[in-house]
């Protein structure tokens, strides 16, 4: 497959899915006419998080954001994201700038923020359809100016995750066994906890 056309494709497959790494936003954006729903639980304290996210068009993402604490009920938010360019593979970073928890109800607070995205191309016999991710931003958050993550392809079906929020390390493995679905065994300071996500084109 010639350069060029391999960039593409690579560019194509993953704008599908990323709008956050795990928790923290990435210069990437659910693909234009796609729903994203992604949940995360905590197993030592039965908290939950889940995200719903559709890809407006080609540059804007909404959402709505579930919180529930331990112990308590859920509260509602909302989200919004607009991708100023989209990555190019081992040449230029994507970019978006947006905002978290419009309705101010989780612990974090409301944020406004800018994510980069830069994708490596991978020269392995077994990932070399993946590119490794790199994401940096800045947001408004009360617990730390910046963030940071990577995703590292193992396979086409195994990535090595990790994000730091300016507060604490979120770290596991994304398993991808097809193409909508995404199933995250991760842990954060001893915490486990259990992700998964499906995407579906409309």
């Amino acid at each position: 497959m010639k350069p060029v056309a391999a960039s593409i494709l690579l560019a194509f497959s993953a704008t599908t899915w990323a709008d956050r790494l795990i928790t923290v936003p990435t210069g990437t954006k659910v693909f234009s006419g796609h729903l994203k729903l992604e949940g995360l639980r905590w197993q030592d304290d039965d908290s939950e998080r889940a995200w719903v996210t559709y890809g407006v068009n080609r540059s804007v993402e909404v959402g709505i954001t579930y919180f529930r604490p331990s112990g308590e009920t859920g509260k509602l938010s909302f989200d919004a994201s607009y991708n100023i360019v989209s990555p190019i593979l081992d040449t230029s970073p994507g970019i978006s700038v947006g905002f978290l928890d419009g309705a101010n109800v989780t612990p974090e607070g409301r944020a406004f923020y800018l994510a980069t995205t830069f994708r490596l191309g991978n020269d392995g016999e077994y990932n070399q359809d993946v590119p490794t991710e790199l994401h940096f931003g800045f947001w408004t958050r009360k617990t730390g100016l910046m963030f940071v993550g990577a995703s590292l392809p193992l396979s086409q079906q195994v990535r090595l995750v990790a994000e730091h929020d300016s507060k604490s390390l979120t770290a596991g493995v994304d398993l991808r066994p097809m193409k909508p679905l995404s199933i995250k065994l991760l842990a954060r300071e001893g915490r486990p906890a259990f992700g998964l996500a499906w995407t579906q084109k409309f």
